[in-house]
């Protein structure tokens, strides 16, 4: 990467930031027209501390079954890496996914560190694909587990806005169903989409027909490698989709604890961490960086039954801070030290 490609990389990141930024201002100008801010602080205030300590930790529950996903997928493919250096990528994919649209930034930066370590792009590559397809498996098998127990109900919750949880139910499906589908049947999907690009090119709809044969069939390829990685280690794969379940019931689960730091009662940690799992399927889906916005409306919608309209919008602001809010932070500031310290060990090396 050229340093004009860096400088054009780091603007574009922060014009990204500044619209995540924008973006929250906006929604909790919104929010709090329509709930007093002063009535909400005075309830946070309530909130036991107890109980948020223990959502911090299982936030960082959520972070650790990835890391340790990782770590695993690449001692498999002989590319061992730390725990701490698994963190690290994960941080970074935290990050960069919050502050694009669609949580696209977060894998290319992870494979760009990923080579900074030394792993191969094919082996990142590997990688990253089969933590994706657990990643969204994992959001599908509690959709499952919600309809298994009876829980689907709760999908009324969200009102006038269910048809954003059946689309984001939708897109999720196609997505994994897309994966499977390449994978299993990827020279298929390669001729098929060659002969599209071969039509459209003779039509003068695209240009550079060799440059996106080219592009297609290394990405076919990894999706090969990507087929070849989960069939040959079929035991990783299906550790690697029950660890991403726990990591996404950490993630969830951050909201019922924030309904005991305020003291209530009523609903279980089944009911809550589902609901939460379905505003993360209506949301997550959205071209908006971090879904900020849609995942605030939704939970308004989905929880106001539970929390009551006293501690709705301070329960949103605190498992909002906490599982999002909190992490971008803490990431952003991972990321600054991380480069300083860069920057740092390369005039040490100059000199």
């Amino acid at each position: 990467m050229t340093q004009k490609t860096k400088m054009s990389e780091g603007k574009k990141n922060l014009i990204y930031a500044c619209v995540l930024i924008l973006l929250i201002g906006i929604t909790f100008t919104l929010i709090f027209s329509k709930f007093d801010y002063k009535e909400t602080l005075i309830v946070l205030h309530q909130a036991d501390m107890r109980w948020i300590a223990a959502a911090v930790i299982l936030n960082f529950g959520f972070v650790s079954f990835e890391a340790w996903n990782i770590g695993q997928i690449l001692r498999s493919i002989s590319a061992p890496a730390s725990f701490l250096r698994c963190v690290k990528y994960v941080l970074i994919e935290i990050y960069f996914n919050a502050i694009t649209p669609s949580a696209s930034g977060g894998q290319p930066m992870q494979i760009v560190e990923m080579k900074k370590d030394g792993v191969p792009f094919s082996t990142s590559a590997i990688t990253l694909m089969v933590i994706a397809i657990a990643y969204k498996g994992a959001l599908l098998v509690l959709m499952g587990i919600m309809a298994l127990t009876g829980k689907w109900g709760l999908i009324s919750n969200f009102g006038s806005l269910k048809w954003l949880f059946w689309l984001g139910l939708f897109l999720n499906i196609a997505s994994v169903f897309l994966m499977f589908i390449i994978l299993v049947f990827g020279g298929i999907v390669h001729q098929t989409l060659v002969a599209f690009f071969v039509i459209l090119a003779h039509f003068h709809i695209i240009k550079d027909l060799d440059y996106r044969k080219k592009k297609l069939e290394a990405t076919m390829r990894h999706y090969r490698e990507g087929s070849a990685y989960i069939l040959r280690h079929r035991q990783i794969f299906y550790k690697v989709v029950a660890f991403s379940v726990l990591q996404r019931i950490c993630r969830f689960g951050v909201t019922w604890i924030v309904f005991r730091a305020f003291g209530l009662q009523g609903a279980d940690f089944m009911t809550i961490t589902l609901l939460a799992a379905a505003v993360s399927v209506a949301a997550d889906m959205m071209p908006i960086p971090g879904a900020v916005g849609i995942n605030e409306t939704c939970y308004l919608l989905a929880f106001k039954n539970i929390f009551g309209n006293k501690f709705l919008a301070p329960s949103m602001l605190l498992s909002r801070t906490i599982s999002f809010y909190g992490m971008v932070l803490f990431c952003a500031v991972f990321l600054i030290v991380m480069q300083f310290h860069r920057l740092r060990r390369g005039n040490l090396d100059k000199n």
